[in-house]
């Protein structure tokens, strides 16, 4: 999947060569590929962590978040309506 990124295609072309041992241009190449999908794959696994807890997170505490969320806006709405207006120089 990294490899379709144009990102990932900008490292391996542009990035990568700097790193390239020439004596052992493909070598190099499979190694430094491999290192950038393991790391592309362990970030992967830790958004996929992350949204199973943001899922817990909000099956959970979601209703009272919503209404806290409510709150602080009504709350702002009101600081809005009752401040002085800026002077217009």
């Amino acid at each position: 999947m990294a490899l379709s990124n144009p990102k990932a295609i900008l490292i391996l072309g542009a990035f990568f060569p700097h790193f390239v041992v020439l004596e052992s241009c493909w070598q190099s190449y499979a190694m430094l590929a491999a290192a950038f999908l393991l790391m592309e794959a362990v970030a992967i696994f830790a958004y996929a962590l992350a949204g199973r807890f943001a899922s817990r997170f909000a099956s959970e505490k979601l209703p009272a978040m919503q209404r806290k969320t409510g709150i602080t806006m009504c709350i702002f709405g009101i600081l809005l309506l009752i401040s002085p207006q800026p002077s217009r120089a």
